[in-house]
């Protein structure tokens, strides 16, 4: 009677437990399927997690934050990216500018006939 007690006790305690083992599974497997599809896609979306485990909570709030992390960081190399290319664009037209005058002023005083100017 009592092995008997025993062995329905066991039994449910491994069903109740496979069962959690089931959910934790499909939760695990619903985050690895956002966490793929926001890096293939390059979206603004972050990972939503709504079950009731505080660890899979956790770590889906740990992910939100390093893809936070990762996009301020994108965008911080993509605003000092443009401000290279902004400076580079400057200097190129503060350079060009005064050898542009320069050659205008060769070109004026080769076609000049008196040997006094182009000295």
């Amino acid at each position: 009677m009592i092995w008997e007690v025993m062995t329905i006790v066991l039994i449910a305690v491994l069903l109740a437990m496979s069962m959690m083992l089931i959910s934790l599974f499909s939760q695990v497997k619903n985050l690895q399927s956002q966490v793929h599809f926001i890096a293939k896609n390059r979206t603004n979306k972050t990972v939503t997690f709504y079950g009731k485990s505080r660890e899979m909570k956790s770590l889906s709030k740990d992910i939100n934050e390093v893809i936070t992390s990762c996009r301020e960081r994108e965008i911080e190399v993509m605003k000092q990216d443009n401000e290279i290319r902004d400076t580079l664009t400057n200097m190129s037209h503060d350079i060009r500018t005064p050898l542009t005058s320069l050659k205008g002023y060769f070109e004026l005083l080769s076609e000049s006939e008196d040997p006094k100017e182009q000295e």
